[in-house]
């Protein structure tokens, strides 16, 4: 049935006698990550007009916003949720995602949540409220969408219509008004993805950089092909929730604390949906939460920083967790287990050993690539760093081992063409080494 169950309430004392942060209930990485971050900060500190013309462009490409397709999702929100409460009035619909969630771009897709209600009989003969996902006694989502899709499609408005059988199953749809069109998603009941998108959207209040990281990795992503699902490698969501982490275990000072450990009575799932939908539309205003001290990197640091973070993170030792925020040893054989906040399983399911050692390969060679380039902000976000992540097998020759150190932490391993993790790695000193450009 997938009923949606909120999270157990966190042991404070516990978190504090395990080493995490007294006020704000998150724990530092590892010293060798530092280690490696000081390094590429002093390295770009020597290069101080590449290094501000990489933030400026940053903070352009931050800024653009496109207003047109703000006001198209709004027009096909009021559209849906009208046809929608027509069918069912005791339902709610809620926007997802990174619509409203503070980390998309405004040209992101319309994510929808249809929140229908169901009366359980149970085995005494009581009834329990509960949202199923799947077919469930007399619930059928699949004989809802039926209905609803043929009411779709008596619209001009609404186009492409199809059903896809998933996890989660979504009806997708195409939205036109005028010359204008949106992708949307409509999903039932999947409760996980709302309360997502609260704590996210309650993130994003805390600091601005939080969004803009956001922007600007997935645009990384997509092009550089680590953000690809299909592909076996992450997805957009996932992404953020590596920012999330980050922002409270790489950051120093940390920029996000643990709000699940500080808020539980907000993000812990248990809070009612029209309370969550007045806190999504902005009726309620979240707590503010002020980090002492705060932390004042900027972009570009914190863009090289959250690459040399992930680079270096032990995937086959160690899983990665907002909800205690910290870094966990691992439970599971799972590649990258980077845990969801409600269903503690790793929102990298995709993620196999071959793309977990691109992930860490396309990271070091983005690192590598910036370097190279002097900060090249466009190349960065147009996925030039996907051609830097080593040779193909039939291209590896026997050679004698010859470490080239990028940085004192990364090396080009000439017998496998490859990047390395090195923490025992000489000094680079001030030598530049340009790998190879192969295509992979």
């Amino acid at each position: 049935m997938n009923i949606f169950t909120p999270v157990a309430k966190l042991e404070l004392d516990k978190l504090v006698a395990d080493g995490a942060h007294p006020d704000y209930y998150v724990k530092k990485a590892s010293p060798k990550f530092y280690q490696l971050a000081e390094e590429v900060a002093e390295f770009r500190k020597k290069h101080p007009e590449d290094n501000e013309r990489f933030e400026q462009e940053a903070l352009k490409f931050v800024e653009c916003i496109d207003q047109k397709s703000i006001d198209l999702k709004k027009v096909a929100f009021t559209f849906f949720e009208k046809h929608i409460l027509d069918i069912r009035p005791d339902s709610m619909l809620f926007v997802c995602g990174s619509t409203v969630n503070g980390c998309g771009s405004d040209s992101a897709d319309l994510d929808l949540c249809w929140v229908i209600p169901y009366m359980a009989k149970q085995e005494d003969g009581s009834k329990l409220l509960c949202y199923p996902t799947s077919r469930f006694a007399g619930f059928s989502p699949d004989d809802i969408f039926d209905m609803i899709r043929q009411k779709f499609e008596s619209f001009d408005e609404v186009q492409d219509v199809s059903f896809v059988q998933a996890r989660v199953p979504i009806l997708k749809l195409r939205f036109y008004c005028g010359k204008a069109d949106i992708d949307v998603d409509i999903n039932i009941n999947n409760l996980v993805g709302i309360y997502n998108t609260l704590l996210l959207r309650f993130y994003s209040t805390i600091d601005d950089r939080f969004g803009q990281m956001c922007r600007i990795l997935k645009a990384w992503g997509k092009k550089a092909n680590v953000i690809n699902s299909y592909g076996k490698m992450l997805n957009s969501y996932a992404v953020c929730l590596m920012i999330v982490h980050f922002f409270q275990c790489g950051a120093n000072p940390p920029i996000f604390p643990n709000l699940n450990a500080m808020f539980p009575e907000i993000v812990d799932g248990n809070m009612p949906l029209p309370e969550v939908k007045m806190y999504l539309d902005g009726e309620i205003p979240f707590p503010v939460v002020q980090m002492n001290p705060k932390n004042d990197d900027t972009l570009t640091s914190l863009i090289f920083d959250f690459l040399v973070y992930w680079g270096k993170f032990d995937y086959f030792h160690h899983e990665a967790s907002i909800r205690v925020g910290t870094v966990c040893p691992k439970k599971t054989y799972d590649p990258f287990f980077l845990e969801e906040v409600y269903d503690l399983t790793t929102v990298a399911r995709n993620i196999k050993v071959a793309s977990q050692d691109r992930l860490r390969q396309t990271c070091f060679s983005t690192l590598m690539y910036l370097k190279w380039t002097k900060f090249d902000f466009n190349e960065f976000t147009n996925g030039a760093t996907a051609y830097h992540v080593g040779a193909p097998n039939y291209q590896k020759k026997a050679a004698p081992v010859e470490k080239k150190h990028f940085f004192s932490g990364i090396c080009w391993n000439t017998s496998t063409a490859r990047l390395e993790d090195d923490s025992s790695g000489a000094d680079s000193g001030e030598e530049e080494f340009v790998g190879p450009i192969v295509p992979v």
